[in-house]
């Protein structure tokens, strides 16, 4: 997980994010070993082997993590909420273990008790919007996905296939007419995948996020970004 936020966090509190990480998938339900594959990917910003080490085997004997009262910066801390909530709803299938477990994590935060739902509601709201179409390529094959929480600097999207952390990928987002009729490529972007995690979608069998490794501009469908924005506003009115 790349993000300048938690890169920035106390060593606690990292070590907090992690085992609140793992109480999220617990709360989930699936334990595999894609899951494990997908936690390590995710609490790739502790630097400590030994800690990364207890924090798997914690999610290896299905051991929910206690999670001691925590009050971090306020920015730190609705990251950690705003990436636990992710997790809850990438699915598809929100769990009422998982929105128990978020409001659990949340209080512990020292956050307003509010803070769950709002986050749940934005993060409902983002998957429900448009999903862009894209062509993605590794060096093992190349499809079309649907991507979607597009940003300037990320995105993440649907895939058959796991694609591995820390992969140089290619993205090639099209923009589409209203009926779907023709599609219009836009210039191809380098990125690199931060994690990904099984999934059942209609859309594919994983969920990977991606950071850019420059940020989207004009040619590459910075106006996709925008044109959602207008979008939801003008159906928000």
């Amino acid at each position: 997980m790349q993000n300048k936020t938690i890169e920035q966090m106390a060593s606690l509190t990292k070590e907090w994010f992690a085992k609140a990480i793992v109480g999220m998938i617990l709360a989930d339900g699936r334990i595999d070993k894609a899951e494990l594959d997908y936690l390590n990917d995710l609490i790739g910003f502790l630097k400590d082997e030994s800690l990364v080490d207890t924090i798997s085997r914690m999610l290896q004997r299905n051991e929910m993590p206690t999670l001691d009262p925590l009050e971090p910066v306020t920015n730190e801390a609705l990251e950690i909420v705003k990436h636990l909530t992710i997790m809850a709803v990438v699915d598809e299938d929100l769990a009422n273990r998982e929105i128990r477990y978020l409001k659990y994590a949340t209080d512990q935060l020292g956050l307003s008790p509010d803070i769950p739902e709002r986050f749940l509601s934005l993060a409902k709201e983002k998957l429900k919007r448009i999903k862009y179409l894209a062509r993605v390529t590794t060096k093992e094959f190349s499809e079309q996905v649907r991507c979607f929480d597009l940003t300037e600097e990320s995105c993440m999207f649907y895939s058959y296939h796991k694609i591995p952390s820390n992969e140089h990928i290619k993205l090639q987002f099209y923009k589409e007419t209203e009926d779907n009729a023709a599609t219009t490529p836009y210039q191809v972007i380098d990125a690199e995948t931060t994690w990904s995690r099984p999934v059942q979608s209609k859309y594919g069998n994983y969920v990977v996020g991606v950071t850019f490794l420059k940020s989207l501009d004009a040619e590459q469908g910075l106006e996709l970004i925008r044109y959602t924005h207008t979008h939801s506003e003008t159906n928000s009115v």
